[in-house]
């Protein structure tokens, strides 16, 4: 696989010094510097719970604060077709289970993300089970963002870093403006790769490869047949 050099590492966000605590730009930091048509003013931010995320299905909870997820419906697609991608490996290579874009999960007791496609190992649940609950409650060995236009590069920063923390192994972002993905191993450990390279599944899920070409080329046209009919 051919890796492509990039810039320098992305480091840990260090939130800007100031005298001031508890402002909105403060919180609007900490939820990285998502649009603020994305942030639900109700409830509250910052009194937000998990009740009321398990209202608002399509919202994460960060910082008591509900931040509707930021896909639109290319993004959708492309993940879809990695979910499709993964499960038919899987068939064969039954390693775990795979979840799309609209499956919370707890990154802590009180924060709430939803990655674009998680991949979680069988022997990390309860009798090889996935459970029934409104909410997972395992961070996944493996993340997905897909990037859409509302994505900020601090919202990503942030959701890879508490991801990591939770004991996520791999990560992969994939920019469909850019045609490349970013894998990372660790909160800086990156490989940037583009459209000529593949991804591959390591030791999370081994075996499983993509060709990122293929991938964007069926999210776009699907699986069409040669124009002669055959």
């Amino acid at each position: 696989m051919t890796v492509v050099l990039s810039q320098p590492a992305p480091t840990v966000r260090q939130r800007p010094t100031t005298s001031r605590q508890g402002t909105l730009a403060d919180l609007l930091f900490r939820l990285g510097n998502v649009p603020l048509d994305r942030v639900l003013l109700t409830p509250a931010p910052g009194t937000a719970t998990v009740e009321d995320a398990i209202r608002h299905p399509m919202c994460e909870l960060i910082e008591g604060t509900l931040v509707e997820k930021g896909m639109s419906y290319f993004e959708s697609r492309l993940a879809m077709i990695l979910v499709w991608a993964l499960e038919t490996f899987l068939e064969q290579h039954p390693f775990g289970y795979v979840v799309g874009p609209d499956a919370q999960t707890y990154v802590t007791d009180d924060k709430i993300r939803i990655p674009d496609v998680s991949f979680v190992r069988w022997e990390r649940t309860a009798n090889h089970e996935v459970s029934n609950e409104p909410i997972g409650s395992i961070v996944p060995d493996l993340a997905v963002e897909v990037l859409s236009p509302s994505n900020t590069t601090g919202e990503i920063e942030a959701k890879r870093e508490e991801l990591f923390a939770g004991g996520m192994r791999l990560m992969w972002v994939l920019d469909p403006a850019k045609e490349t993905v970013e894998v990372y191993t660790g909160v800086t450990n990156r490989q940037v790769l583009t459209e000529r390279d593949s991804i591959n599944g390591g030791d999370v899920i081994p075996g499983f490869q993509l060709a990122i070409r293929d991938w964007l080329d069926r999210a776009k046209h699907g699986h069409r047949k040669p124009s002669n009919g055959i």
